[in-house]
């Protein structure tokens, strides 16, 4: 029970401190909008006044006893979305540090603690600066090396195109000459045994010369399609019914020969 009490009594004395840094916080938050603002965008800047706004916020010790690193950064951030903007605060941090710097013989402790934290801001935009500019080189880099991947892909999708219409093309070619030839073939092999043997046998033997030349023919087409990338459902049912036609009147040829 009485430890109870103790960490109650604890966090009564706690709440008004925490309240304390929260106003704290809160007033470092609007002291770091308030100088990256005149140095963003006081023209003409004026170091001496900026010089004393930040030493009397230090005199009167409203804010933490820390910079606001994150907040600085932020603001930093937002400012370099222009360019003429992250400009005009480099300079204007360059021009506070250089006044400071001057100062820096027989000062307070306000006087120190200002030079300090003038240094400190004048660092931090500076790397800032120095990083962003290493960012976006980086940026372009990565963009000159992806725009080149590009157009190399682009230039070998190209090549394997006309590399694959010069083979579809090769390929029709060979099929109309070969169709040709084996037409011619098929013609001359039924004039010369037409008086030869009977005329089943006769039948029986162009049917099977009409189906490899038949299949043949197909495959060249069936080749081609694929090389493409052409898939036809009407071709392949024509083949298989053109196939079944031509193998059932092969069998009937052959039962009248026997």
């Amino acid at each position: 029970m009485n430890n109870r009490n103790d960490v109650n009594c604890l966090n009564k004395n706690a709440e008004p401190q925490q309240h304390h840094n929260n106003d704290r916080y809160k007033e470092s938050v609007k002291f770091i909008r308030n100088l990256t603002d005149e140095l963003a965008h006081g023209e003409p800047f004026n170091e001496k006044e900026t010089y004393e706004f930040i030493k009397n916020f230090i005199s009167e010790k409203h804010g933490l006893s820390r910079i606001l690193y994150s907040e600085l950064n932020k603001r930093i951030d937002f400012v370099s979305e222009s360019q003429n903007a992250i400009d005009i605060m480099a300079q204007n941090a360059k021009t506070l540090f250089e006044y400071a710097k001057d100062k820096y013989s027989n000062i307070s402790k306000d006087d120190e603690d200002c030079i300090n934290i003038i240094t400190k801001i004048f660092d931090h935009i500076n790397l800032y600066i120095i990083q962003k500019e290493r960012l976006n080189k980086q940026g372009d880099i990565l963009k000159s090396e992806i725009t080149k991947s590009v157009k190399e892909q682009a230039i070998k999708d190209i090549k394997t195109g006309i590399e694959r219409e010069y083979i579809t093309i090769l390929s029709i070619f060979s099929a109309f000459i070969l169709a040709f030839v084996g037409t011619l073939t098929y013609s001359s092999s039924i004039l010369e045994n037409i008086g030869k043997i009977s005329f089943y046998k006769l039948l029986f033997i162009c049917d099977i010369i009409g189906f490899f030349i038949y299949n043949t023919i197909f495959t060249l087409i069936w080749i081609i399609f694929k090389i493409n990338g052409i898939k036809s459902i009407s071709l392949m049912v024509s083949f298989i019914v053109i196939n079944v036609i031509i193998i059932v009147f092969g069998c009937i040829i052959f039962i009248l020969c026997v």
